[in-house]
Formats: C-alpha cells, sequence, structure tokens
C-alpha cells in the first residue's frame, strides 16, 4: 500500500496540469507524461529488485554506479526525444477570445514540434528530468 500511496503523489505532480492549467491539454501531454512516469517506475523496480542485490549488495559498487547512470541519463535522453514527438502545446481553452477574434484551433492542433538543435545540450528541464530519476533510483 505504501508504494502504491507514494506512486500516486508522484502522479498527481506529473499530472498536475490537469488540476492547475487554464488551457486544454492536448493529448500529447498525457501521453508523455504518463510514459516518462511509467520509466520512473521500470527504472525504481529494476533497481531495487534486481540491481541492487545483483551488483550492491555483491560489491560490484562501480559497475551498479555505471548502470544507474546509465538509466538516468537513458530516461533524460528518452524524456527528450518524447518532448518532440508529443509536444506538450497547450491550447486555449473553448471560448477564448483575443481582440474578438477566435483562434483556429485546428492550425493550433497540427503545429509542429521545434526543430531540434544539431548536437545535444542539456535544458532546465533535463537537468529537472536528472533530478527526479536520480531521487526516484536513489530511493
Amino acid at each position: 500500500m505504501l508504494h502504491v500511496m507514494i506512486w500516486a503523489v508522484l502522479g498527481l505532480y506529473f499530472y498536475r496540469q490537469f488540476f492547475f492549467a487554464d488551457t486544454d491539454i492536448p493529448y500529447h501531454y498525457w501521453i508523455k507524461q504518463t510514459i516518462t512516469l511509467s520509466l520512473l517506475i521500470i527504472a525504481f523496480y529494476l533497481n531495487s529488485s534486481v540491481l541492487v542485490p545483483g551488483f550492491l549488495l555483491k560489491n560490484h559498487t562501480a559497475l551498479y554506479f555505471v548502470i544507474i547512470i546509465a538509466i538516468v541519463a537513458a530516461i533524460t535522453f528518452l524524456n527528450r526525444w518524447l518532448d518532440y514527438e508529443f509536444p506538450p502545446y497547450q491550447l486555449p481553452r473553448a471560448g477564448f477570445e483575443k481582440d474578438g477574434q477566435v483562434p483556429n484551433m485546428e492550425l493550433l492542433r497540427h503545429r509542429q514540434p521545434p526543430v531540434p538543435e544539431p548536437g545535444y545540450r542539456l535544458k532546465l528541464g533535463d537537468l529537472f528530468t536528472v533530478i527526479i530519476s536520480g531521487l526516484v533510483v536513489g530511493i
């Protein structure tokens, strides 16, 4: 029951936009958040049931930490990829008008995600993903 409660609290954080958004949230956002939360859950249970008993408790500490760093990096890169595959654009709520004109909702829905920059540079969201992933695996 404790695990269910902890994942529910973390899930509330991931789905906070549902409660506090002033805009309609596209389904892309929910897909991305669900995949990210699932990756964290998988990483936690992989670590606690396989990696800790198999590596850490058998004094293979260096290999254990290399695997943990690889898992956190994989979650970070997958999260960035998900940002491009499922862009988290927020659409105005129905009835929202600016200067007396209703925005063309069809154009907003079909906007393309930004083109990835050449090379990989960490952004603030990536740092947050690293911190959350590290905390989940570290627990």
